[in-house]
C-alpha cells in the first residue's frame, strides 16, 4: 500500500498525518530530513492502533516523544515517523504500593535513592500515558500536592522515553519510581509488566533490544508536603 493509502486508513481513526514532513521540529537538536510519512498521536488507542496499521502493511515506523537524545540523519527516514503526544493521568486507589529501593543505583553504589517518607506524606500509584512530557506532568502534578519527579524538572522527555532511556536526575533515575508499565509487544500484544522486566541500567532499558512500545506506566509518587520538594 502506498503512503497516501496509509495516510487514509490512519485518518479514519483520528491520527492527522503528512508526507515527506520534516523531523527536525519534533527533535530538541533541530536537525534531520524528512519522514515518508509523519503522523501525530494524540492518545493511546491511536499509538496502538497506528503501530498495528504500520506492521500490517510491513512499514518501518519509529515512535518518538519528546524528540530529546535522539539524532536524526539529513537522510530522513523511509517509513513512517509516529510523534506521541498522548496525554493523561490519573490515581489509582486501592493499589499495593510496592516496596522499591532506586533499584539502578542500588547496583551500582549499594545505596538507596527512593527517600523516606516524612510526617504528612504517603505513598500513591500514579498511571500516565507515555506521550506526556515530565515537566507538564510534575507542574500538573503539584497543583494536586503530589510529588517525585522535581529532581527530573527541566528534562525535555516524554514518559516513554524516560522508561527507554531510565532517565536520571541527579542520584535519582525514573526506573526508580516504576511499579509496572503497559507495553505493546512486538507481537502486538498489551502486557503489563513490572520494574525488573526492564533491567534498568544507566540510560539503559531492556527496550532497546526489544522495540517493545509503552503505553502506559504506573508511578510511585508522594501525596503531602509537596511544598517543602
Amino acid at each position: 500500500m502506498s503512503y497516501q493509502g496509509i495516510a487514509k486508513e490512519l485518518d479514519t481513526i483520528g491520527v492527522s498525518c503528512k508526507k515527506e514532513s520534516p523531523i527536525a521540529p519534533y527533535t530538541t537538536f533541530r536537525i534531520g530530513g524528512n519522514a515518508d510519512l509523519l503522523c501525530l498521536i494524540d492518545s493511546l488507542p491511536q499509538l496502538h492502533d497506528t503501530i498495528l496499521i504500520c506492521k500490517k502493511h510491513k512499514i518501518p515506523f519509529k515512535v518518538l516523544g519528546g524528540g530529546s537524545n535522539v539524532l536524526v540523519s539529513d537522510k530522513g527516514f523511509r517509513g513512517v515517523i509516529i510523534i506521541n503526544k498522548a496525554r493523561g493521568w490519573e490515581i489509582l486507589e486501592d493499589t499495593k504500593i510496592p516496596d522499591l529501593k532506586g533499584q539502578t543505583l542500588h547496583r551500582h553504589e549499594a545505596k538507596e535513592t527512593v527517600e523516606p517518607l516524612q510526617e504528612g506524606q504517603e505513598k500513591i500509584i500514579v498511571r500516565v500515558a507515555s506521550g506526556m512530557k515530565i515537566p507538564a506532568l510534575m507542574n500538573t502534578l503539584f497543583t494536586e500536592d503530589i510529588s517525585g519527579l522535581e529532581l527530573f524538572a527541566g528534562i525535555p522527555a516524554t514518559v516513554g522515553g524516560a522508561i527507554y532511556m531510565n532517565m536520571h536526575g541527579a542520584k535519582l533515575f525514573f526506573g526508580d519510581l516504576l511499579a509496572q508499565a503497559q507495553i505493546l509487544t512486538v507481537d502486538n500484544e498489551v502486557r503489563n509488566v513490572s520494574q525488573d522486566y526492564f533491567q534498568f541500567d544507566y540510560d539503559y532499558s531492556i527496550l532497546h533490544e526489544t522495540k517493545e512500545t509503552v503505553l502506559s506506566c504506573d508511578l510511585v509518587l508522594t501525596k503531602g508536603q509537596s511544598e517543602d520538594a
